[in-house]
C-alpha cells in the first residue's frame, strides 16, 4: 500500500477552517493509502488540525491519534535547501522516517518546488483560502 503525504496550510485548512469535504476526503483515501500530515509547520500546528478533525468534523479518534503521532513536521523531518535557495519537503527524508521507500510515496501540496528531484511523485492542488463552496476534494483522484 502507497503512503500519501498531505500538506495542511492551503491544502487541507485555511487558518483552523477544514476544506469542504475534507471527511470524506480522509475516509476515502484512508481505504487506499497510508496517510499522514507532511508540512513545513511544527506539531503544535498538526495538533491544531487534529484538534479541527475531532471535535467540528466528529472524526475517529483512533484514526485522529493516528494522524497526529504520524505527522512529520519541521521538527521531525528536516526541510532540504536546494542550490536555488527554495526549502522544500523531502520525500527522501520523508521515506527514511516512515521507513518507506521513496517510490511509495504521494504527496498532495499546494505548493511544491518543482526543483524536487521527485516533483512526479507531488501532485499540485488547488490553494484553499477558506472558500465554503470549494469542492476539490470532492475532484481529487489518486
Amino acid at each position: 500500500m502507497k503512503t500519501l503525504l498531505l500538506d495542511i496550510d492551503y491544502t487541507l485548512f485555511h487558518e483552523n477552517t477544514p476544506r469542504p469535504h475534507l471527511k470524506d476526503f480522509l475516509e476515502r483515501m484512508h481505504s487506499k493509502y497510508k496517510i499522514h500530515f507532511y508540512t513545513a509547520g511544527t506539531q503544535m500546528r498538526v495538533t491544531e488540525a487534529c484538534r479541527v478533525l475531532l471535535h467540528n468534523l466528529k472524526m475517529d479518534s483512533d484514526f485522529v491519534r493516528y494522524m497526529n503521532r504520524g505527522a512529520l513536521t519541521r521538527e521531525n523531518c528536516k526541510m532540504i535547501q536546494l542550490p536555488s535557495g527554495a526549502e522544500i519537503k523531502c520525500l527522501k527524508k520523508a521515506g527514511e522516517y516512515l521507513m518507506t521507500p521513496v517510490c511509495e510515496l504521494i504527496m498532495l501540496d499546494d505548493n511544491p518546488s518543482y526543483d524536487n528531484p521527485h516533483v512526479k511523485q507531488v501532485i499540485q492542488a488547488e490553494g484553499f483560502m477558506g472558500e465554503l463552496n470549494d469542492d476539490y476534494l470532492l475532484r481529487v483522484t489518486l
